[in-house]
C-alpha cells in the first residue's frame, strides 16, 4: 500500500512529482495488437467480403459488426476483408487489428489503441483523453478491427458519461469493424446501413469443399458427417483432425452416441455441432492414451494469450510427458502455434472449460505462480524494460488466472497481494484496466465471507492506482464505497490521506487539513511512512497558506522518518521545503546553500524534474538578491529545456520569473508581456492558483506602470480566487498592494482599511517580515496628516525587523522615522534616529547592504542638530 500511496501522491502533488523519475513508456508492440493471417482456405464468403469492403470504402466512416455463433468463421471473414485489395488500398498502414480475447472492460483497449496508432503518452493527462484528442486531429481514413469483442458490463466512463466505443464511433474518419459472438450488436453505436445479418452456416457443397481442402477423406457417410457438423467451419476443421484416425462412418456413430450421452446428462441444454465435436474429441482414443492431455488443455484454456514455448516448463513443472500431451492437442486441433506462443483457439476455450475445468489445484497454482512471478520486480521505481515487456505480454493471462483463482473455494489471501501489484503496474505503466478484476475480487471475498479488510485493501489499492492515472472521479467513487467501520486504523489513515489528496487537487485546503489531521490522529506515535507523508503534506498546506512557523514544524516532524528509513526522495522534499521557507524569510544565503546541494543531489540521482525545479528556485533567489542578468539567463535556459520537453507548466513558471526580474529592473513593458503570457499558459493548464498569483504580480506591475485601474482589476480577481480557496496570506498581499495604490489615488480611508486588514492577517500567520513591510506602507500613507500613527507604525516595523534579524531594513526605517520627527519640528529626535541608523549600518557584516544613498540621507539629519547646539 505504501508504494501505491506514494505513486498517487506523485501524480497529484507537484512536490512529490519532482522527486521521482518520469513514468515509463509502453512498448510499441503489445500482444493484443496483431496483424491477422490471410485465410488459406476460405470458401463461399465472397459476397460478404465484397459487401463489407464496399461499405468500408464509402465516403463516410463505416461501423460494421460481423455477428454469429462461435466457429462460423467471423475472424476469418474479418481477416479476408482486412487483406482485400479494396481495403488495403484505402487504408494502407492505417489498419489496426486488436484482439479482445483477454479484455475485461472497454478501458482495456486504451493502451492497445495508443500503441497501434503510435499516440505518444506524456503522462500529464489520462491516456484515454489523449487518444480521443489525437485521433480526430489526423483526418486520414483509418480502420479499427476489434476481434472477438464481448460487451463488458462496465463500459461507462464516469468522467465523460459515455462509452469509449461511442467516442470512437464519433470520429468522422475512423471506420470500425467488429467480430462479435451471438446476434446482439454492441450498444451505443450507429451501425452502417443496411446492417450486416448474422453470419450463416456453410451450405452442404461448401462444407464438403472445406472438409476436403482441410485434408479430410472422401469416403462413405461423409455427407452424413457434414450434416451433423451443421456447416460450422471450426467444427469441420476439428472433424478433419479426428478423421486422421477414425473414418467418417466411425465419427458419425461416435457423434450420435455422444449426443445421446450429453442430452442424457442435461436435456435442458441444447448442444450445437461445435460443442458436440469438442466433446467427441475430448473422449477420443488419443486423449485416453494421454491422460495428462485433458489437464494440460484445461489449464491452457485459462490463458487467452497462450503461453510461450520457453515458459512451458515453469508453468507445468509436475506434468509428466508434457510434450506428448501437446502433440495430442495439436493433432486433435485444440491448439496451434503463433510465433513462439501456443494458444487454444478462442472459440474453443469456453466449451473446453465448461466440460473440463482444471481439477489439479496444485498444477493450476504452480501455473499461476509462474505468471505472477513477473510481478515480483514491481516496486516504487518503474519496472525495467524486460519486466515491462513481459508484463504487457502476460497481463491478460495473469488477470484470467487470478479471476479463476478467486472463484475457487477458500482462495488464498496472497491473491489480494498479487492484484495489488497489478494496480502498481497500472500506476507505473498506464497499461490495462484493473477495475473489473478488483471489483470481482472484492465481491468474491465478501461473498465467501473471507477477510473483509482484504476487500477494503484491494478497493483502496485500486483508488490509489486510479489517482496515479489522474482518474479523480472514479477514485472518489471507490473511496465512498468503503465503510470506515470496516477499516483497520492504518487503512483508514490511507483512505483519509487519499481524500485529502483529492481535495488538494481541487484546492480545498481547509478540507485537506481536516482529513490530514484525522489521519494524523490515527498514526499518532507511529514512526511510519504514512505519518511522515501526513506531516509533509500539512507542511506544504501551511506553507501555501503562508504560515511559515507551522510549515517548519510539520517539516521537522516528517524529515527524521525519511532519513531513518533511507527514504531519500522524502528527505529531499523536506530539504526543499526548508529552503523555500528560508526564501520567504529573506534568508537567501541559507536557502541558496540548501538548493545548491539539492541541485547536485538530483543531478546525480537522475531526477530531472527535481533538478529543473531547483534550478528555477535558484534563479528566483538571483533576482530577489539583485542578480538580474544571472536570473534572466537562467530562466531563458530553463524555458528552452521546458519547451523541448513540452512542459507547459515549467514554461509558465519561467515566463513569470523573467517578468518579475524585468519588473525589478524597471522594464515594465517586457514584464507586462511576459506576465500575460504566463497567465495564458496557466489558464490552459487549469492551474487556478498559479493564475491568481500571476494576476497579483501583473496588477502590481500595472500599478507601477501608471495603469492603476487595470492593476486594481487584476488584483481584485486574484484576491477573489485566494479568498475562495481560503488562502489567507496571498489574499493579504493583494490587500496590501491594492491598499497602497488606493491611498495614492486619494482613497486614503479605503486604502488604510485594506492595509490594516492585511497587517492583521500577517500578524496572525506570524509573517513578521510581511507585517513589518505593511507597517512601513501604513506609515507612508499616514505621513501626510497622521504623523503620530506614522511614527508608531514605523517603530513597530523596526521592532519586527529587529526580531527577524533584518537589520538593514531596520536601518532603512530610521530614515522614515527621522523624517517624521523633522516634519514635526523635533530635530533632536530626528538626529538620534539617524544616528541609530548609521550605527546599525556600520555594524553590518555585509557592508554591501549599507546603501550609500541611505547613509547620506541619515547624515543629512545630523547637521541641523549640530547647528542648534552651537547657537545654544
Amino acid at each position: 500500500m505504501d508504494i501505491l500511496l506514494e505513486l498517487a501522491l506523485r501524480s497529484s502533488v507537484p512536490s512529490f512529482q519532482m522527486t521521482y523519475p518520469s513514468a515509463i513508456q509502453l512498448p510499441a508492440e503489445l500482444p493484443t495488437v496483431r496483424v491477422p493471417r490471410k485465410p488459406k482456405i476460405f470458401l463461399d464468403r465472397d459476397g460478404d467480403i465484397d459487401a463489407i469492403a464496399a461499405s468500408l470504402n464509402g465516403e463516410k466512416a463505416a461501423h460494421i459488426a460481423i455477428l454469429g455463433a462461435d466457429g462460423l468463421g467471423k475472424t476469418s471473414l474479418a481477416a479476408a476483408v482486412w487483406h482485400s485489395q479494396v481495403v488495403e488500398k484505402r487504408y494502407g498502414k492505417n489498419r489496426v487489428w486488436i484482439s479482445c480475447d483477454g479484455l475485461m472492460s472497454d478501458e482495456g483497449l486504451v493502451p492497445s489503441l495508443a500503441a497501434a496508432f503510435s499516440i505518444p503518452d506524456d503522462h500529464r493527462d489520462q491516456l484515454r483523453n489523449r487518444i480521443l484528442q489525437y485521433l480526430p486531429s489526423h483526418d486520414t481514413p483509418a480502420l479499427l478491427v476489434l476481434d472477438n469483442y464481448r460487451s463488458p458490463p462496465n463500459t461507462v466512463d464516469h468522467g465523460t458519461g459515455g462509452t469509449l466505443l461511442n467516442e470512437l464511433a464519433n470520429i468522422s474518419h475512423l471506420s470500425l469493424l467488429f467480430t462479435v459472438g451471438g446476434t446482439q450488436h454492441p450498444a451505443g453505436i450507429e451501425w452502417s446501413q443496411p446492417v450486416l445479418p448474422p453470419l450463416g452456416a456453410l451450405d452442404p457443397l461448401t462444407s464438403r469443399a472445406v472438409y476436403l481442402a482441410y485434408g479430410g477423406k472422401d469416403e462413405d457417410q461423409l455427407e452424413d458427417l457434414l450434416a451433423l457438423l451443421e456447416g460450422s467451419p471450426l467444427a469441420i476443421g476439428l472433424a478433419v483432425k479426428q478423421n486422421q484416425t477414425r473414418s467418417a462412418a466411425e465419427l458419425v456413430q461416435a457423434y450420435g452416441q455422444q449426443k445421446i450421452s450429453m442430452v442424457g446428462r442435461d436435456n435442458s441444454i441444447p448442444l450445437n455441432s461445435l460443442e458436440l465435436i469438442i466433446h467427441l474429441a475430448l473422449d477420443s482414443q488419443p486423449m485416453r492414451n494421454s491422460p495428462q492431455s485433458l489437464q494440460v488443455l484445461s489449464m491452457l484454456s485459462l490463458l487467452p494469450d497462450g503461453i510461450e514455448v520457453e515458459q512451458l516448463s515453469n508453468a507445468f513443472p509436475s506434468v509428466p510427458e508434457l510434450d506428448q500431451a501437446l502433440q495430442v492437442l495439436e493433432q486433435l486441433g485444440f491448439i496451434a502455434k503463433w510465433g513462439n506462443r501456443i494458444r487454444v483457439f478462442s472459440a474453443l476455450r469456453p466449451s473446453v472449460l465448461a466440460r473440463c475445468s482444471p481439477t489439479d489445484a496444485e498444477n493450476v497454482k504452480a501455473m499461476r505462480a509462474s505468471f505472477c512471478a513477473f510481478l515480483d520486480n514491481i516496486s516504487i521505481n518503474p519496472p525495467d524494460t524486460p519486466t515491462l515487456e513481459r508484463l504487457t505480454k502476460e497481463f491478460s493471462n495473469i488477470t484470467s488466472l487470478l479471476a479463476y483463482a478467486l472463484h475457487q473455494p477458500n482462495p488464498h489471501m496472497n491473491i489480494a497481494h498479487e492484484i495489488q501489484l497489478l494496480c502498481v503496474f497500472k500506476a507505473h505503466a498506464r497499461y490495462c484496466d484493473c477495475k473489473p478484476l478488483v471489483t470481482m475480487a472484492v465481491e468474491e471475498l465478501i461473498r465467501q465471507q473471507l477477510s473483509n479488510p482484504a476487500a477494503v485493501y484491494l478497493t483502496i489499492s485500486l483508488a490509489c492506482s486510479l489517482m496515479a492515472q489522474r482518474e479523480w472521479n472514479d477514485a472518489a467513487t471507490l473511496l465512498e464505497q468503503v465503510d470506515p467501520k470496516d477499516i483497520p486504523p492504518h487503512l483508514e489513515a490511507t483512505r483519509l490521506i487519499l481524500y485529502a489528496i483529492l481535495h488538494l487537487t481541487q484546492h480545498r485546503f481547509q478540507d485537506v487539513t481536516k482529513f490530514l489531521q484525522q489521519a494524523l490522529g490515527l498514526e499518532a506515535g507511529h514512526a511510519s511512512l504514512q505519518a511522515a507523508i501526513i506531516e509533509e503534506l500539512l507542511a506544504g498546506i501551511s506553507f501555501q497558506q503562508g504560515n511559515l512557523d507551522e510549515a517548519e514544524s510539520h517539516c521537522a516532524a516528517a524529515e527524521p522518518y525519511y532519513i531513518s528509513s533511507d527514504n531519500k526522495p522524502g528527505s529531499y522534499r523536506c530539504q526543499e521545503l526548508r529552503a523555500k521557507i528560508s526564501v520567504e524569510r529573506r534568508k537567501y544565503v541559507d536557502a541558496f546553500q540548501i538548493f545548491y546541494e539539492l541541485l547536485h543531489t538530483y543531478t546525480e540521482a537522475g531526477l530531472d524534474y527535481g533538478r529543473a525545479r531547483i534550478q528555477r528556485a535558484l534563479y528566483r533567489i538571483h533576482y530577489l538578491d539583485g542578480r538580474y542578468e544571472a536570473a534572466l539567463t537562467g530562466y531563458s535556459d530553463a524555458k528552452d529545456k521546458a519547451e523541448k520537453a513540452n512542459d507547459k507548466f515549467a514554461i509558465a513558471i519561467c515566463e513569470r520569473g523573467s517578468a518579475r526580474t524585468y519588473e525589478l529592473m524597471q522594464q515594465p513593458a517586457a514584464a507586462l508581456e511576459l506576465y500575460k503570457h504566463a497567465i495564458s499558459l496557466f489558464q490552459g493548464l487549469d492551474a487556478v492558483i498559479e493564475v491568481a498569483y500571476t494576476r497579483l504580480d501583473l496588477g502590481h506591475c500595472m500599478c507601477d506602470s501608471q495603469l492603476p485601474a487595470e492593476g486594481l482589476s487584476q488584483m481584485a480577481a486574484a484576491m477573489a480566487a485566494f479568498d475562495y480557496y481560503g488562502l489567507k496570506y496571498p489574499s493579504a498581499k493583494c490587500k496590501q498592494y491594492s491598499g497602497k495604490v488606493l491611498a495614492s489615488l486619494k482613497a486614503v480611508n479605503e486604502g488604510l482599511s485594506r492595509l490594516r486588514i492585511a497587517l492583521g492577517a500577517f500578524l496572525d500567520l506570524g509573517r513578521k517580515v510581511d507585517a513589518a513591510d505593511c507597517y512601513i506602507t501604513i506609515g507612508g500613507v499616514c505621513f501626510q496628516n497622521q504623523l503620530a500613527e506614522a511614527e508608531e507604525a514605523t517603530k513597530s516595523a523596526m521592532s519586527l525587523y529587529d526580531e527577524v534579524g533584518q537589520l538593514d531594513a531596520k536601518a532603512n526605517c530610521t530614515v522614515i522615522l527621522a523624517s517624521h520627527y523633522r516634519q514635526r519640528g523635533m530635530a533632536a529626535e530626528a538626529a538620534r534616529a539617524a544616528q541609530e541608523g548609521l550605527d546599525i549600518l556600520a555594524a553590518l557584516d555585509d557592508r554591501s547592504k549599507a546603501d550609500e544613498g541611505i547613509v547620506q540621507m541619515l547624515k543629512g539629519f545630523l547637521a541641523p542638530t549640530s547647528e542648534m547646539e552651537t547657537e545654544e
